[in-house]
């Protein structure tokens, strides 16, 4: 997997299952994790048209995405899974100073 891309495997729903309307991200990064029981994936639309993808980077099987110039603006999320199964998620969003 190449970072900053939105290629991998994984089961997704068509819509995204957040779409968070995000203002005064300047001079901010932001890291954005899941939680899970299962193996979980992250896909995420940016409000600059940027896709990211990830599976593992969170460590035991859950993904972690950390944008580091953040634009004000439409954040689409998507929690998946990579292997199709369902289970219970919890997904984080955390501000960090550049």
């Amino acid at each position: 997997m190449r970072p900053g891309t939105y290629q991998g495997a994984g089961y997704f729903t068509t819509a995204p299952d957040f779409t968070f309307d995000m203002s005064g991200m300047s001079g901010l990064k932001l890291e954005i994790s899941v939680v899970s029981k299962c193996d979980s994936a992250l896909l995420i639309n940016t409000a600059s048209a940027n896709w990211y993808y990830d599976d593992d980077d969170n460590g035991n099987m859950d993904p972690r995405i950390t944008l580091t110039r953040p634009l004000d603006g439409y954040l689409d999320v998507w929690v998946g899974t990579y292997d199709g199964d369902y289970c219970d998620a919890i997904l984080e969003l955390e501000t960090f100073r550049r």
